[in-house]
């Protein structure tokens, strides 16, 4: 425990009344995975097509859900205590830590400017008059302040809140497609993209879809019963990625190439619903992003060495650096701009892929040392993910480079 800056994973044995429900643990992990990546899979399906979309959903997260498991199972052998960060000690060594340190801050990072350009496009829809840099900047104060929080419990209703607001939403939209389509009719769709660098684009912003593997051994430290959360995130996983892919299905069947990068902004704009749901949908990334701000002060101040040894002014010193970290988030956001796309298949090919895939297959091999065909099984994710990371973000810096140059500049 760190004067008080620390999650319900650290208070005590299994009973603990500190500990995380089932409940709770439930809600945790459906609020990491069920979020605003519902909104982009019809605009990736339109992508990499009708074929070509849900293909690259089901490889990744064949993936990612191993990469997943094995770092539960990494965390099992190892005992109690020990997060990303010290199963790569233990099989990578000093060096390994901190990459992986560092890159789960990143990663997580990376999540919460997406989801500062999902809410101020959804902000779009509700204030239009607006510009897009003060769309952006709505919600910073209320992250700032939500980034004092101080434990994981504490974010309870504000999941419940974000599930709910996810699951109206997506009923909703889910609703207005098939309305459109017993109306009007399918509209046509394409089975592959006729180019390449779109699909894996795709494929790349699938490595964000399910974003928990910088979360999943702090929500694994904090469940009371912690036989369950395998089972739980198998479950919750794989319900959710088959609800994105009818969602994405029916959505681009029912409004073809005019689909737009996030489902929100086919709603008419001055309608009631065309308001409502955007705005549900911002307020959804409000209550996410302090959370996912929540895993990476967990993640890096437990390792930072200049913390004073006074407990009032390491605490202050605590608050400041998190008032800091929330800041430069949107800070960046505003200034890479609103290309969406580009943003997503950069940080889920290159720091999703790798770390949900590729670094968890490592410690399984150097950790758990399997043999047979598991060990086959971790040799060839390393490899995939390897593979999914390089070309993915390839594409992504080569479209992200020409857009940026193309619009000469970011927000404005």
């Amino acid at each position: 425990k760190t004067d008080g800056y620390t999650s319900c994973s650290r208070r005590g044995p299994i009973h603990d009344p500190g500990k995380c429900s089932s409940v709770e643990t439930f809600l945790v992990i459906t609020k990491a995975c069920f979020g605003s990546a519902f909104l982009l899979v019809p605009a990736g399906f339109r992508s990499a097509g009708i074929v070509g979309g849900p293909a690259c959903i089901l490889i990744v997260y064949v993936f990612m859900l191993t990469g997943m498991l094995r770092l539960l199972r990494c965390r099992q052998v190892l005992g109690p205590g020990n997060g990303f960060a010290e199963l790569s000690t233990a099989a990578l060594g000093p060096k390994g830590r901190a990459y992986v340190l560092w890159a789960v801050v990143l990663l997580s990072f990376g999540f919460n400017c997406i989801w500062c350009v999902t809410c101020a496009n959804n902000m779009g829809m509700v204030l239009p008059g607006l510009s897009p840099t003060i769309r952006l900047w709505l919600f910073c104060p209320l992250a700032c302040l939500l980034s004092q929080v101080r434990d994981l419990r504490s974010f309870t209703i504000t999941n419940l809140i974000g599930i709910l607001l996810c699951v109206s939403t997506y009923g909703y939209l889910a609703c207005l497609a098939t309305w459109k389509i017993f109306h009007e009719g399918p509209q046509a769709m394409h089975l592959f993209s006729g180019q390449m660098g779109n699909t894996l684009l795709w494929l790349g912003s699938c490595a964000y879809m399910f974003e928990l593997i910088q979360s999943l051994l702090p929500i694994y430290e904090a469940a009371a019963d912690q036989e369950q959360v395998p089972r739980m995130l198998v479950s919750i996983t794989l319900s959710i990625a088959v609800l994105y892919t009818a969602f994405g299905l029916v959505f681009y069947c029912a409004f073809g190439e005019e689909t737009e990068i996030l489902a929100t902004l086919n709603l008419p704009m001055g309608t009631a619903a065309g308001v409502f749901f955007p705005l549900c949908f911002a307020m959804v990334g409000a209550v996410t992003t302090p959370v996912i701000f929540f895993m990476i002060f967990q993640t890096y101040e437990p390792a930072v060495a200049w913390w004073s040894g006074h407990p009032h002014i390491k605490r202050q010193q605590v608050k400041a650096v998190r008032l800091l970290v929330v800041f430069a988030a949107y800070f960046l956001t505003w200034l890479g701009g609103q290309r969406l796309q580009s943003f997503l298949a950069l940080v889920g090919g290159l720091l999703g892929a790798n770390l949900s895939i590729t670094v968890p297959a490592v410690l399984h091999l150097l950790i758990c040392q399997p043999q047979g065909f598991e060990r086959v099984w971790d040799v060839c994710t390393a490899i995939i993910g390897v593979f999914i990371m390089s070309v993915t973000t390839y594409q992504a810096v080569l479209t992200w480079t020409s857009e940026f140059n193309a619009a000469e500049g970011g927000f404005r």
